[in-house]
C-alpha cells in the first residue's frame, strides 16, 4: 500500500468464527487497567463467551453473524531506523543494554515532577 491509499477486504462467514473472540482480546489488552486487585474469576475456554464479549456490536456479531468488510487507510509509514522498539519487542541482550537509560529517563523525570510540586 502507498500512503494516503485506502484498501478493503471482505471476510465471509465461514472465516469470522474467530473474529469476535480475537478482536475482544485486542479490545481489552488496550484497556487501561483498573485501580486495585480484581479477584474475579475470568474463563479462558470455550465457556469464556457465555455471558458475552462485553461488547454489544461483537455480542450481536455472534447472534447474527455476516460477513465483515474491513476497510483500512494508511496514513504514514516508520522506517525500521525510525522506530523506537518497546520493551516486549528487545532481546534479553537489548534489554539490558536499556536499563542504564531508562534509569537516567526516570530520574530526570521525577527531577522535573519534583521542580513541578515545589
Amino acid at each position: 500500500m502507498l500512503v494516503d491509499e485506502v484498501s478493503q477486504f471482505d471476510v465471509e462467514l465461514t472465516e469470522l468464527c474467530t473474529y469476535p473472540m480475537v478482536s475482544k482480546k485486542l479490545r481489552d489488552l488496550v484497556k487501561p487497567e483498573e485501580k486495585g486487585h480484581s479477584h474475579a474469576h475470568e474463563h479462558m475456554c470455550a465457556a469464556a463467551l457465555s455471558a458475552g464479549t462485553g461488547y454489544p456490536e461483537l455480542d450481536e456479531l455472534m447472534r447474527d453473524p455476516r460477513p465483515l468488510r474491513f476497510i483500512f487507510h494508511l496514513l504514514s509509514v516508520t522506517q525500521p531506523e525510525e522506530y523506537e522498539a518497546e520493551s516486549w519487542q528487545l532481546t534479553p541482550e537489548q534489554k539490558i543494554q536499556s536499563v542504564e537509560t531508562l534509569r537516567l529517563e526516570g530520574n530526570q523525570l521525577f527531577s522535573q515532577v519534583c521542580l513541578l510540586i515545589s
